[in-house]
């Protein structure tokens, strides 16, 4: 991981009031997010974890504290549900729309041969005037992140952005965010399923507004040598698959060099035991 920052977080709060009631939903909150990295952000709901997304997006404001994002780059935010961004009624209007409103024409040129590469970028190949409501649930996710990539956005954040898509369709979406990731984009990656963690660097946990855990994957889903539970199971989550396989391997008597997170690697490990 590369060490710069490309975003901090400084004793940030957020509050909520339901009448003359305030409420605290994300309290101090001391973070930095290298740059070119993948931080999976998750809890129980009710943690904070969509506050937290959407005040490092502009899109709250805040109750203390700051933000700061380093020169010359861009936030840009993807939210759980597909049809909540889209405004326009085509492609070509909505990458209009996201111009306009981020005031950013100046600096993205909208040649049409530009437009369609950045479809294509995204996994969409179709014309510009595509009438929107003829794409599925998990094209209209790609089409929010091309969004992103016209607005020339360095750090993606990602609210549950496949939480409401059929499983092909994460596939779809997961395998551009690893892409524009391993070409340099910094991903905030906020998810309900632990089997979306394997992707990341590293896990921040948050409970009722602050941080409970933050280090490693693999810390979190394996724990240090001597812990007969994880912290991912420690704050009541499911162990990836892959982790729950090594897991039972482990009780019948294998030893494993290595801590598998991703089925190609727990492969490699297997092959290694055969050998």
């Amino acid at each position: 991981m590369i060490n710069e920052s490309i975003l901090s977080v400084t004793d940030l709060s957020v509050s909520y009031w339901d009448g003359p009631v305030e409420s605290i939903v994300v309290e101090s909150m001391r973070l930095a997010f290298a740059k070119g990295s993948w931080t999976a952000v998750v809890g129980a709901n009710g943690s904070g974890k969509s506050t937290l997304a959407r005040a490092m997006a502009g899109l709250i404001g805040i109750r203390t504290g700051s933000m700061e994002i380093a020169t010359g780059n861009r936030i840009h935010i993807v939210l759980q549900n597909p049809e909540t961004q889209l405004l326009g009624d085509t492609i070509r209007e909505e990458f209009e729309l996201s111009l306009k409103h981020r005031h950013a024409a100046a600096h993205v040129t909208t040649h049409d041969s530009q437009l369609l590469n950045i479809l294509k970028e995204a996994g969409l190949q179709m014309p510009l005037d595509t009438p929107i409501h003829q794409l599925s649930g998990g094209q209209k996710q790609l089409l929010n992140i091309a969004c992103c990539l016209i607005l020339e956005a360095d750090v993606l954040i990602l609210d549950e952005a496949t939480s409401m898509l059929d499983p092909a369709s994460r596939e779809l979406v997961l395998s551009l965010i690893r892409r524009l990731h391993r070409n340099g984009k910094t991903v905030i990656w906020i998810t309900h399923r632990t089997e979306e963690l394997v992707y990341a660097d590293r896990v921040l946990l948050l409970e009722q507004g602050k941080i409970a855990f933050d280090d490693s994957v693999r810390q979190f889903c394996y724990g240090n040598t001597d812990d007969t539970v994880s912290p991912c199971e420690q704050h009541g989550m499911t162990l990836p698959y892959v982790v729950q396989v090594v897991r039972q391997l482990e009780r019948r008597g294998l030893q494993f060099g290595q801590q598998p997170l991703h089925p190609e690697e727990l492969g490699q490990a297997v092959a290694v035991l055969c050998r």
